[in-house]
């Protein structure tokens, strides 16, 4: 093939950017020498779509489409239209419109153009989309909208707190489980301080047998000291609390049956899922977060980077940070599901389900923990880039192996944490 005519191959390879709005979408082509060679927007509406569509065509062929969204309608169409779907996070799109202007201009046509000349520069460094099999994108949907139901009723949760801590703190020493329906139903039958102080027992005790709570002595003493609520000073504006409160709790009782319904739909669709029996073999992997690894696990499989994805998802992919006298490597991401095990070891460290706070341990003060090499890597034959022990092994299990200078490390249920220690810290057998 002549020169010419391969350069006529390169320029006849096209790059797409597209802004999407919720009125009109801007669309911007480049070809292969980072050259705008089309500008154009069309509506966002079931014809617009298609009129993208079929203009997109007329560039053909199409290395890609740059997209900030993955979950906008217009980018599963243009997917099953046979595009290449390239989702580009914000944060990266915000310093690639920061380079071409200190200023950084933004409009829709100058980040429909920037999306489509940066393709073009790193589009072999991006990662295309990856749609699954129908079953298990709806089994991860199901898993990721649990999650976040979770969170909300957890957000949800907190504002009833505060509010009640400003009007109404005396019940606040009712319930120490704040997630449970019992407590949300206690405020909405009891609004006021007023209103329980002038219950009387016998009401109380009723509610409680209705919400299957027992008579222990702690739930006695509190029934004895409900007068006292009317004691606490009132604030002027007592009533706007009272209704904020009212609201808060009628989110939180139509949010759980729809956090239920949403639990057992994923229990009845993971069955169809060996990986969540393995996962559910994971020490503190319950019956929320099993098949939300599992999940996780379905949507990576025959992905190219699939282990780089589920360290980074994990928190077990360390990210530097060397600037002049600082250097201190993190993980990437929040443990909120704890780390892989090492290939290694067939021992897999705790896990955190969604929804609660990770557990502190041994190296829960460390300034910036992450993740060590695996001690018996890559000598010893182990696969794996993050830290692992072997207890198979007498001389490097648990009991005898300590970091230098320090103690013994913890065993059993502080092993997770073992896996996370300061910048630099070294592994050495104890003497």
């Amino acid at each position: 093939m002549s020169r010419k005519a391969g350069d006529m191959q390169q320029q006849a390879e096209y790059f797409v950017g597209l802004d999407w709005g919720g009125a009109r979408h801007t669309v911007a082509v480049a070809n292969a020498r980072r050259e705008i060679v089309a500008r154009f927007s069309v509506a966002n509406s079931l014809e617009g779509v298609c009129e993208l569509v079929r203009r997109l065509q007329e560039w053909a062929p199409v290395a890609g489409v740059a997209v900030e969204a993955t979950r906008d309608p217009v980018v599963l169409y243009l997917y099953n239209a046979g595009f290449t779907i390239y989702p580009v996070n914000p944060k990266v799109s915000k310093n690639w419109r920061a380079g071409l202007s200190p200023a950084e201009s933004k409009s829709d046509g100058r980040d429909a153009r920037m999306l489509a000349v940066e393709l073009c520069r790193r589009h072999e460094e991006l990662h295309a989309l990856h749609v699954s099999e129908p079953a298990i994108e709806a089994f991860a949907g199901l898993c990721r909208t649990h999650r976040r139901l979770i969170e909300q009723r957890a957000n949800l949760v907190q504002q009833l707190k505060g509010v009640l801590k400003i009007y109404f703190a005396a019940a606040l020493a009712f319930f120490s489980d704040w997630a449970s329906p019992a407590a949300w139903r206690f405020i909405k039958r009891f609004a006021t301080p007023q209103k329980l102080a002038n219950t009387r027992k016998s009401t109380l005790i009723a509610f409680l047998r209705a919400n299957q709570i027992g008579l222990t002595p702690t739930w006695l003493k509190r029934i004895d000291e409900r007068l006292q609520a009317a004691d606490w000073p009132t604030p002027p504006d007592h009533l706007a609390y009272e209704f904020q409160a009212m609201a808060i709790v009628a989110q939180l009782l139509a949010l759980q049956p729809q956090i239920d319904k949403c639990a057992r739909e994923i229990a009845q669709r993971a069955e169809a899922f060996p990986e969540t029996a393995l996962m559910h073999s994971l020490p503190g992997a319950g019956k929320h977060l099993a098949p939300a690894l599992a999940a996780m696990s379905l949507k990576t499989a025959g992905q190219p980077h699939r282990l780089a994805f589920l360290r980074a998802a994990a928190g077990v992919a360390p990210v530097e940070r060397d600037s002049g006298k600082r250097s201190a490597p993190y993980a990437a991401a929040a443990t909120r599901f704890g780390a892989p095990p090492c290939t290694c070891s067939p021992i897999a460290p705790s896990i955190t389900a969604p929804g609660r706070a990770p557990s502190t341990g041994y190296a829960a003060n460390a300034a910036t923990p992450t993740p060590r090499r695996c001690a018996n890597s890559p000598t010893n034959g182990c696969a794996s880039s993050t830290a692992c022990w072997r207890p198979d092994n007498p001389t490097t299990s648990s009991a005898t192996w300590r970091p230098s200078g320090g103690a013994a490390a913890p065993s059993t249920t502080k092993r997770a944490n073992w896996l996370w220690k300061t910048p630099h810290e070294k592994l050495e057998p104890a003497a």
